[in-house]
């Protein structure tokens, strides 16, 4: 009978941290090619997400310096190698609300990101046409690119330069 009830409590409290983890704590940090810097993805309850400029564990949400935007149906393309006064560059393709960030650049259509580093050669907003650069590949080796999927039940997708499936999506995606 003990045993039973000690089995039962052990369940309990494991499902518990379990849901608290998936559904509260579980981030991603995403770094740049050198591991100098890195980004901070918190999908949490409620279809919200934090984007963070450093690596954040903190159990309770940010009070300054980062990016909140939905997990459903977002994108997130991010330049850490800027070459200008930005410490990394995002564009988010949900809204989004930025709280304390003078030293990061965020665009609200990832097309304006691809445009702005030549990845894509035009863009033609209303027909949705995009005329990749033949020299995509190239390009997103010298700027250190990352391109993230929040589209995922558990968990997120980084799709990382001269990867098959980063050209895939990017080619389908309008």
């Amino acid at each position: 009978m003990k045993k039973r009830r000690i089995i039962k409590i052990f369940i309990i409290i494991t499902t518990i941290v379990f849901l608290y983890y998936q559904l509260f704590y579980k981030r991603y940090y995403i770094y740049n090619k050198d591991k100098t810097k890195v980004i901070t993805i918190w999908p949490t309850f409620g279809n919200k997400c934090y984007i963070i400029p450093k690596k954040y564990k903190s159990i309770i949400s940010p009070q300054k310096d980062y990016i909140k935007t939905k997990n459903y149906k977002n994108y997130f393309g991010i330049v850490f190698d800027t070459k200008d006064n930005y410490d990394f560059k995002i564009s988010i393709y949900n809204d989004f609300e930025i709280v304390g960030l003078d030293n990061v650049k965020v665009y609200s259509k990832t097309d304006s990101l691809l445009l702005e580093y030549k990845m894509l050669d035009s863009l033609n907003y209303q027909t949705g046409i995009r005329n990749v650069n033949p020299n995509q590949k190239i390009i997103e080796k010298k700027i250190d690119f990352v391109y993230i999927d929040m589209n995922r039940l558990f968990g997120i997708k980084v799709y990382y330069p001269n990867s098959a499936q980063l050209h895939r999506v990017r080619k389908i995606k309008k």
